[in-house]
């Protein structure tokens, strides 16, 4: 009996590391998550009725306001609750989905913020297929958190990895368009340009940056005029400006403001976050091991999350891609093990149903605990790479 149940269960670990099993999975996660958020439909908010799916027609109308020439970036309160953030670019990644009935468009939008995020995992070099599958499962809850919100950090955690696996293989034309896409999307990208200037070949990766800035930027004029883009991209920056003031986020301030009742200024914090976040690049002798270029790559997934003072539990994928790349780049200890749990416990599983409503409303929401991991794994990286320790593996077995 026991040998049947040993069987069994290592049948079901082949199954689970398998990448054609991660795949289905994440199509799965997505096709389900929309068909729920779809079939909620209608709630009241503020004495108005919208879609469950608020984000995704946010999305989706931003299209139709470029191509009528509208204020993108006023309110909208007879298409969609809260107000479009994104570059004036942005709309042009709704197309075609734009014009599909909101069933379809709603399971492409969260299709494209599942898919890229499972292929770039795969894509990552020097591990074994057992620990990129075993990364894809670690996220794939918190991949899900983020598209019942019909988000768009699937596709932000997504090309971050797609940019360093192009990096690694010295395509850095295509690693600049996946960094400019982000950054069209949301700004936070740019910090992966940190990655970018560690690579040979600066010059050429500085013009095809450019370059992509341009191409992108200016898109849109296939279908509007001039003027009328020039004053998008001005309300673009203003309301971003704007938007710095208004809260802290489930951050690094956030923590500190609920825990404290302190509200501190956010331009300091930020900017020793920066400085602490670029000085492992003075360990550039480190950088020949892989080991230490993928630590660099997690420090930046986690840190766009932990400083970034909008961000919400769906932002977090962006973070646990960054938690796993990190626990598989050096080799385990207790601590490490603790650690991941952690933040698989805070991070992963607090916003389901394996909190109760009770422990979630009361304790880790207020107390904005979900940052609390991330953030200590973010201190101890970042310790780790300025010790200077690497591995010089071939693989990772896991």
């Amino acid at each position: 009996m026991n040998e049947l149940v040993l069987s069994r269960l290592r049948r079901a670990r082949y199954l689970a590391a398998k990448p054609d099993t991660g795949f289905a999975i994440f199509v799965a996660a997505a096709l389900i998550v929309s068909i729920v958020e779809y079939l909620k439909g209608i709630k009241p908010l503020y004495g108005a009725n919208y879609f469950h799916y608020n984000n995704y027609i946010i999305f989706k109308s931003s299209l139709f306001n470029l191509l009528n020439q509208v204020n993108l970036y006023a309110p909208h309160p007879e298409q969609y609750f809260d107000l479009y953030k994104y570059s004036p670019s942005f709309p042009l990644l709704m197309a075609p989905m734009a014009w599909f009935p909101d069933w379809l468009g709603l399971t492409l939008w969260n299709a494209i913020n599942t898919l890229p995020l499972f292929f770039a995992i795969m894509l990552l070099p020097n591990l074994s297929a057992g620990v990129r599958t075993t990364i894809s499962w670690l996220v794939i809850v918190d991949v899900m958190t983020s598209l019942h919100n019909a988000q768009s950090n699937g596709i932000m955690a997504g090309l971050f990895i797609l940019a360093f696996v192009l990096m690694e293989r010295e395509r850095l034309v295509w690693a600049a368009l996946c960094i400019v896409l982000m950054i069209y999307i949301k700004l936070f990208g740019a910090v992966a340009l940190l990655l970018f200037a560690l690579y040979p070949g600066k010059l050429k990766s500085a013009l095809a940056v450019v370059g992509w800035t341009i191409v992108i930027g200016l898109a849109p004029l296939l279908l509007v005029d001039p003027t009328y883009l020039a004053q998008q991209y001005s309300g673009w920056l203003k309301l971003l400006s704007a938007d710095v003031s208004r809260s802290y986020g489930v951050s690094l301030l956030g923590l500190i403001q609920s825990w404290t009742g302190i509200s501190p200024p956010k331009l300091w914090p930020l900017i020793a976050g920066a400085v602490v976040l670029i000085l492992p690049v003075v360990r550039f002798n480190q950088f020949k091991s892989f080991a230490f270029r993928l630590m660099l790559l997690a420090s930046v997934l986690i840190w766009v999350v932990i400083f970034n003072h909008k961000a919400e539990s769906s932002t977090f994928v962006i973070a646990s891609c960054g938690v796993a790349l990190w626990y598989f780049a050096d080799r385990r200890s207790l601590f490490h093990h603790i650690l991941l749990v952690a933040s698989l416990l805070l991070v992963t599983f607090s916003p389901t149903d394996l909190f109760p409503p009770f422990i979630r409303g009361h304790i880790i929401v207020p107390l904005k605990l979900k940052a609390l991991p991330p953030v200590v794994i973010w201190l101890a990286l970042q310790y780790e790479l300025l010790r200077g320790r690497r591995i010089g593996f071939k693989e990772i077995e896991g």
